[in-house]
């Protein structure tokens, strides 16, 4: 996964307010840019793995999960 474009933290602060009014439309554009899988990042230490690939989402999910970080969002918020 090393070889993911990267959307630059510089990218998302350029389109802060858009993506806080309606994140969907920023990320449609990077799906389209680089394809299935890409990586946003936040900071230096810090990135965010989107990805619309069944494959990983299933590596990602359910064959790996333990070796994926995943966000209070994702693991109390959606549960």
């Amino acid at each position: 996964m090393n070889n993911l474009k990267l959307v630059s933290r510089f990218q998302v602060l350029r389109n802060a307010r858009r993506i806080l009014k309606n994140p969907l439309p920023f990320h449609h554009e990077n799906f389209e840019l680089h394809g299935d899988s890409f990586k946003v990042e936040l900071s230096t230490k810090e990135k965010i793995l989107f990805t619309r690939s069944p494959g990983l989402i299933k590596h990602i999910l359910q064959k790996q999960h333990r070796k994926y970080q995943k966000s209070p969002l994702q693991t109390v918020d959606l549960a």
